[in-house]
């Protein structure tokens, strides 16, 4: 007979299902901007998160403090892929990209080396023994990371204003159901390990119903037109600042500025001359 608490240990394979098909609708379209790929790296990650989180359930021993490593790792790198989609929304790749990878390392590194002290037994199965000094740092990584991906794409919604209601609506409903998915997981995992409280640990099943939600706007028939909807974000509207006279000799002759702009420097004025000529 299926009791209930059989149902919940296995929630959590349920929920890497569901994130391996958001994941794989947008790569069979195929991928063709960083932001696109940050987004499937994101899904495959919270798939892996999740299945490890599964085997842990059914795991003793040696094994599930392996698993349990493994499983901390995957949901840093889908903290470190949800911050690169939502930042790639709204800005450009750079410097500040690579630097972002120092934290992850770091954390990754506490993960295998100091986090993870063991497992106990309770009533349901295994439960992981942190060290509540390093879990504070890993988790204060791993929140950050998940509130700057919100930051970003908030402000990417605030700022577009070319897309039609329905595609404001629809991408709204995905960042509602990432904030949902995060949020939910980081309440219930900070609260049950700073406490030591001992009640259900699969977390993971948390993101079962906000990924479904994500795949209804992910099915065969929407990608396509979602992938486009992500493609017109990055795509800034022109906003002209100055305007500049030309001779039919190529020469400068005057130039007007929106208030409040920097004037145009030498190199700028000697380029566009050039690409008059």
């Amino acid at each position: 007979m299926v009791t209930p608490l059989d149902v919940l240990l296995h929630l959590p394979l349920a929920s890497a299902a569901v994130w391996f098909a958001n994941a794989s609708w947008p790569w069979l379209r195929g991928l063709r901007t960083a932001s696109e790929r940050a987004f499937v790296a994101m899904c495959v990650f919270l798939g892996l998160w999740t299945f490890l989180d599964w085997l842990f359930l059914h795991s003793s021993g040696d094994i599930a403090i392996l698993v349990s490593k493994f499983q901390i790792s995957m949901l840093t790198l889908a903290s470190l892929a949800m911050f690169y989609f939502g930042r790639w929304l709204s800005r450009p790749r750079g410097t500040f990209d690579i630097l972002a990878l120092i934290p992850v390392v770091i954390t990754i590194t506490i993960a295998w080396t100091a986090l993870t002290g063991g497992v106990e037994r309770v009533w349901w199965g295994p439960r992981p023994l942190l060290d509540p000094r390093w879990y504070a740092v890993w988790v204060a990584q791993v929140g950050a990371y998940v509130l700057l991906s919100f930051y970003y794409l908030g402000t990417t919604f605030r700022h577009v204003t070319f897309s039609s209601p329905e595609t404001r609506t629809k991408l709204l409903a995905i960042f509602a159901a990432l904030v949902i998915a995060m949020g939910s997981w980081l309440v219930a995992d900070v609260y049950n390990n700073l406490t030591q409280t001992p009640g259900f640990p699969a977390s993971s099943a948390l993101v079962l119903i906000p990924g479904i939600l994500l795949l209804v706007f992910l099915a065969p028939e929407s990608t396509e037109r979602l992938l486009a909807m992500l493609r017109r974000l990055i795509v800034t509207p022109a906003r002209p600042f100055a305007a500049v006279w030309y001779h039919s000799s190529g020469q400068p002759l005057a130039k007007v500025l929106l208030p409040g702009e920097k004037a145009l420097d030498a190199s700028v004025l000697a380029d566009l001359t050039r690409a008059v000529d």
